[in-house]
């Protein structure tokens, strides 16, 4: 009998082009966008059934069909997209596994259902939660760090599952998910000059990290960083005023990345405290790769050196030295190094980011529950 797997998660799949202009995105992709798409094709693979919850790609899907996935492994993706199923909550299948995406209370999600800003992706998670509760294996996933104690008491989860180092309380280690096969799909190409660290992201409670590892530098080398993201509104004047020797940029959407990080020298990845002390790591090393660019990190993240070599880490104890030696390597190093580099990145992270490796682990838990 054929398995079924439902998944719900609060973003897109495709590259959130405006549906009435194709060269316009609607704005930043959410970090589903870049990884997801491999989760439900291994899934796919394997003779799964795969349903999702509320389809947000539809509308730009049916105006510009394949188009609508072209900013990377447009084929795949189109072909997962199509090959999906789309539940209705009000007579919601049975199913084997159940996998969510944590959701957490926001602005959005806690206003008034009839506000027109109302989101309703928490009242979703909670309809499925109370549906399928002690009903089917369910695993949380919590990919944004915000789940609470109280809250996974609430409901019989199987397993909750986040992409930390160290986990918290009794949570199963798992990592961002990618098919490997297409991460080398973009050639290396040599950095510009001007261009020494690119940050795609806003603010996101990162502050300390701008402030001890981006700005020292910036004052250092004025106009070689660049920032893009949320950067350019009002609430950023000041931040803006503060640090004129950073470049600032208005948000991009996921048809630019490569543009933007294929000629860095460098992507920084900047972390929330929270996420440091545990090794919390998100898509953006696997994106700044993807796209062309050389991750570097910091040696206050916890276990940084299961992602990145020696070479790439700074040393926050010996920050100016340790920066100027990481960023020099990378700024004075050859074309082939380079592309070789970046191949040895792809072979140090394949084994635990790889999705069938991701996808494997959960079945091999739902095998001894079974």
């Amino acid at each position: 009998m054929t398995k079924k797997l439902l998944y719900f998660w609060w973003g897109f799949l495709s590259d959130k082009i405006d549906p009435n202009d194709v060269t316009k995105d609607i704005s930043s992709p959410c970090g589903d966008w870049s990884y997801l798409w491999s989760v439900f094709q291994e899934f796919q693979k394997r003779g799964w059934e795969t349903y999702g919850v509320i389809d947000r790609d539809k509308e730009i899907v049916n105006k510009y069909g394949k188009n609508a996935f072209a900013s990377f492994s447009e084929e795949k993706r189109f072909k997962v997209y199509n090959n999906l199923k789309w539940v209705d909550l009000n007579d919601l299948p049975t199913i084997d596994l159940l996998i969510i995406q944590n959701r957490f209370p926001t602005k959005d999600n806690s206003l008034p259902k009839n506000h027109p800003n109302y989101s309703p992706d928490l009242e979703i998670q909670e309809k499925l939660l109370n549906h399928y509760n002690n009903k089917t294996k369910i695993v949380l996933w919590d990919l944004d760090f915000q789940l609470t104690e109280e809250y996974e008491k609430k409901y019989n989860f199987w397993k909750i599952i986040e992409t930390s180092v160290k986990p918290r309380r009794n949570h199963i280690r798992v990592f961002i998910p990618f098919d490997f096969n297409d991460i080398l799909q973009f050639p290396t190409l040599m950095p510009y000059y001007n261009q020494h660290l690119v940050y795609c992201g806003s603010d996101y409670n990162r502050c300390k990290d701008i402030e001890t590892k981006i700005v020292p530098y910036s004052n250092k080398y004025p106009g070689k960083i660049h920032f893009w993201g949320n950067w350019l509104k009002d609430s950023q004047k000041e931040f803006r005023e503060k640090n004129k020797n950073i470049v600032f940029h208005d948000r991009i959407g996921g048809r630019r990345f490569r543009e933007v990080y294929s000629r860095a020298i460098a992507v920084p990845l900047l972390s929330m405290e929270e996420y440091k002390k545990f090794g919390h790591m998100v898509m953006r090393i696997l994106e700044s790769i993807l796209f062309g660019s050389i991750p570097i990190g910091f040696s206050d993240f916890y276990g940084i050196d299961k992602f990145l070599p020696k070479e790439l880490i700074v040393d926050m104890d010996n920050y100016e030295k340790s920066m100027e030696d990481v960023m020099n390597h990378l700024k004075y190093m050859g074309y082939l190094d380079r592309i070789n580099l970046r191949k040895r990145l792809v072979e140090k992270l394949r084994k635990n980011h790889d999705a069938k490796n991701f996808v494997d682990n959960l079945i091999k838990i739902e095998k001894k529950i079974l």
